[in-house]
């Protein structure tokens, strides 16, 4: 009988064949072929159990199996249909009625893989568009801040611009006071000076931040823009966590200023949330920024003092969507925007984490921009199918 059906199926499948129950379940799921033909009547385990032992492996659940049997009788077909067959031909059979049988569980079959297939790049293309609705959604709620913010900046600019002037004729009449009273005073009004410059700063710095252009590629002071992103943070870092730079003067990259500011908020925000979740258990919390050249490329560094990352978890923190943060903690994106940032302007970013020790993030950035990679699919033609026959 395996000869036989070798000879009428070879030349239109790929045959192969196993001689006992056990070698069916074996070739089956080692080769996980297009139909199975397996014979009722089989040493080891006859056909039945085959079909039941394939149906509980996940593997061969949903390979085609028909069942040949010489018995004609309705309880024999039905309790083949119930362990799994998906089809029977009773002996003797007609050598169309097989290849029809055959080809058509194999088309099925095929089509089934062609559907999983499509439903993947249809999920893959579903999580592609939830990522880019909700860019679309930052980038409205940027736009709105932006816009906003025009009108904020312009109000809040007035009555600094008054204060500062009302504290330079306040040092001017100083002179009436006495010697102790002046230095008080002075002191006061440095201080009153100080912080109002301050909030000149970040009004500064969101003016930028927030600018609809996005600006463009330039030579960017790194120094600059990790100030600006640390006043943006200032309120949950100060008082809290040391952060040290060790940025060289005048150190520059070339990068977009926004959007490298919105990098080093990426990074120090997850630095930050790492931190206060898992503080360190040999000495404060702390954050280094630094900055360094090396072989040709230029290197700023972010590293905590937090858990770290897991192993298993850093070929994917990139991925959209990715959080090791609790539910409704974050969105998973944030680490995937910088990752896009720096690829828009030739740069690179990677991480080296200890768990239970650090974590460091190095932002690189080339010379020169890096040339895009486009990424092609190579389609075969495809392969004939395959029928196992025991």
């Amino acid at each position: 009988m395996l000869r036989f059906l070798h000879t009428q199926l070879c030349r239109d499948y790929q045959v192969i064949e196993a001689v006992d129950g056990d070698q069916a379940v074996t070739l089956a799921a080692q080769y996980l072929p297009d139909v199975i033909i397996c014979d009722l009547m089989l040493p080891e385990k006859d056909g039945l159990a085959v079909c039941r032992e394939l149906r509980n492996k996940t593997v061969t659940r949903a390979l085609p199996f028909l069942m040949l049997t010489a018995r004609a009788d309705d309880e024999t077909k039905l309790r083949a249909l119930q362990h799994g067959a998906n089809d029977f031909l009773s002996k003797p059979f007609s050598l169309a009625e097989l290849r029809a049988r055959v080809r058509s569980l194999s088309q099925s079959h095929q089509l089934q893989l062609a559907l999983s297939r499509q439903n993947q790049k249809l999920e893959a293309t579903l999580e592609e568009l939830k990522e880019t609705e909700l860019q679309l959604v930052q980038a409205e709620k940027m736009a709105s801040l932006g816009r906003m913010s025009a009108g904020i900046i312009h109000e809040i600019n007035n009555p600094l611009n008054f204060s500062l002037t009302a504290i330079g004729v306040l040092e001017r009449m100083l002179v009436h006071l006495s010697d102790e009273d002046r230095a008080d005073a002075e002191e006061m009004l440095h201080d009153i000076r100080d912080g109002l410059r301050r909030v000149a700063g970040i009004i500064g710095d969101l003016r930028t931040f927030t600018h609809p252009q996005g600006g463009e590629l330039e030579e960017v002071d790194v120094q600059r823009a990790v100030e600006a992103a640390l006043r943006f943070l200032a309120a949950e870092w100060r008082d809290r966590v040391t952060v040290e730079t060790h940025i060289p003067e005048g150190f520059t990259v070339p990068a977009i200023y926004n959007k490298l500011i919105q990098v080093f908020v990426n990074l120090l925000q997850n630095s930050l949330d790492a931190l206060r979740s898992h503080p360190p258990a040999d000495g404060p919390p702390c954050i280094t920024i630094s900055a360094v050249e090396r072989e040709g490329a230029r290197v700023v560094l972010v590293r905590d003092n937090g858990p770290g990352i897991p192993a298993h978890q850093q070929a994917r923190i990139f991925d959209p969507f990715f959080t090791t943060k609790e539910v409704g903690q974050g969105t998973g994106l944030g680490l995937s925007i910088c990752y896009r940032l720096l690829n828009e302007v030739g740069g690179g970013i990677s991480v080296r984490s200890q768990e239970g020790e650090f974590c460091e993030f190095s932002l690189v950035f080339a010379d020169r921009p890096r040339e895009r990679v486009v990424r092609t699919r190579t389609t075969t033609a495809p392969e004939k199918a395959t029928a196992l026959v025991s």
